[in-house]
């Protein structure tokens, strides 16, 4: 069984559990879940996010939390909050310019078999180390 453990990289114990269960299938009963801390609180925190309409921020949902005697972790509310408060959205990237390979593939191949596209690219790439 320590061979099995170490080869699925498991521990010693839920090896022993597989190998005593009459099926494999009864093993994987899905995922359980813990009763949250935030369990109590829901209902609190989804009127006031509604209040707001979505604009309270997490510092003062744990502030009202801490204000009712509960020091939730933060962690915890953000986590619970994110799938529910309208969070801005993230500013969209700049346009990634060509990788490194194909720079170099640019560079060491003869200028001839450059296509336009690709010329473009380099000497792009060029004016803006200058």
């Amino acid at each position: 069984m320590r061979a099995i453990a170490r080869h699925q990289g498991w521990g010693r114990h839920t090896v022993q559990r597989y190998a005593r269960a009459a099926r494999w299938q009864d093993m994987v009963t899905g995922r359980r879940t813990r009763p949250s801390r935030l369990d109590v609180h829901r209902p609190h925190l989804q009127r006031r996010i509604d209040e707001t309409n979505g604009t309270i921020t997490i510092k003062e949902l744990r502030e009202e939390l801490a204000g009712c005697g509960d020091q939730v972790p933060y962690t915890s509310l953000r986590d619970w909050a994110r799938r529910r408060l309208e969070w801005p959205d993230a500013p969209v990237p700049a346009a990634a310019g060509p990788s490194v390979q194909t720079v170099v593939g640019w560079i060491t191949r003869h200028p001839d078999t450059l296509t336009e596209e690709e010329t473009t690219g380099l000497k792009a790439v060029l004016d803006a180390c200058l």
